[in-house]
């Protein structure tokens, strides 16, 4: 795995600490289908949001995160 099964898992957890965190998931690929439908099923899923591909965006959206604080995990094969 990606580690996408340890950060839906754990996120949770965040939230008990950060009641107004947010779970970006950006990507594309075979894991998509059974992300959402895990997601789907999570207390959690009106904080869990997944964009799909992006690349053109990608500095802003980081640049975003940044001026809200956010954590960013990058997952990677």
């Amino acid at each position: 795995g990606r580690g996408h099964d340890w950060l839906l898992r754990v996120f949770p957890k965040v939230l008990e600490e950060v009641p107004q965190a947010h779970l970006l998931i950006v990507g594309r690929g075979e894991l998509k289908y059974p992300l959402r439908e895990r997601i789907a099923r999570m207390e959690a899923r009106e904080r869990i949001h997944m964009t799909g591909y992006r690349s053109d965006d990608l500095p802003e959206a980081y640049a975003a995160m940044d001026e809200r604080r956010a954590i960013k995990v990058l997952l990677r094969p």
